[in-house]
């Protein structure tokens, strides 16, 4: 998968959220969140694909709402919200309102993760879905945050992020990959070339 989308982290202006997809229905980008400005994320379909909207935080899924959520930094922290989307916004398999509904601002953490929507049968009785969209997440508020995303954008194709193609875990609900190990666990791994960085212990 491709990691054009995110440059050099330690070269980009902060704050920012970096999203690492799960399964497969993106590749890895990064949300500038400037001061006192809340970032939409949203769902443009091929069919929206004239619509105007910015490339960083549109996503083509049918299992997300044309006004989903918004993030933001405030404080030193950075926040999302689900803004009434009808397939709910999940961090770590918690659903953060119930459909329609507006939720509470959550705080997100390094290696949370964040679903927007559900799975959902293309058709009744098939086995075939269109995936949510599923995403590790990174927050980069200081210089030391952003050599942990360099660290992790360099490597990105060689980390096992993602559950195996064909998994049965498909058609399972949110928090489907809880499971997997953090992200730092992956970055310390033997089997990559040099030891992380200090951001990374």
């Amino acid at each position: 998968m491709s990691t054009s989308v995110v440059q050099d982290p330690t070269k980009q202006p902060l704050p920012a959220l970096y999203l690492y997809p799960l399964n497969d229905t993106f590749s890895p980008i990064r949300l500038h969140l400037p001061a006192s400005q809340r970032v939409e994320i949203d769902r443009r379909t091929r069919r929206d694909s004239a619509s105007p909207g910015g490339r960083e935080r549109v996503f083509d899924s049918l299992t997300m709402s044309k006004k989903h959520a918004e993030v933001w930094e405030d404080s030193g922290g950075i926040f999302i919200k689900d803004i009434g989307s009808s397939n709910g916004t999940f961090v770590n398999g918690e659903r953060l309102s119930p459909e329609g509904e507006a939720s509470e601002p959550l705080q997100l953490q390094t290696d949370d993760i964040v679903e927007f929507g559900q799975n959902m049968l293309r058709e009744p009785n098939s086995t075939a879905i269109y995936p949510c969209v599923c995403a590790r997440v990174v927050c980069v508020l200081s210089d030391q945050d952003a050599q942990f995303a360099a660290r992790l954008t360099e490597l990105y194709d060689k980390l096992p992020l993602a559950q195996p193609e064909g998994s049965e875990s498909d058609l399972d609900g949110p928090g489907t990959f809880l499971s997997m190990p953090s992200l730092r666990d992956l970055l310390a791994s033997p089997d990559l070339a040099r030891p992380p960085v200090d951001a990374c212990e």
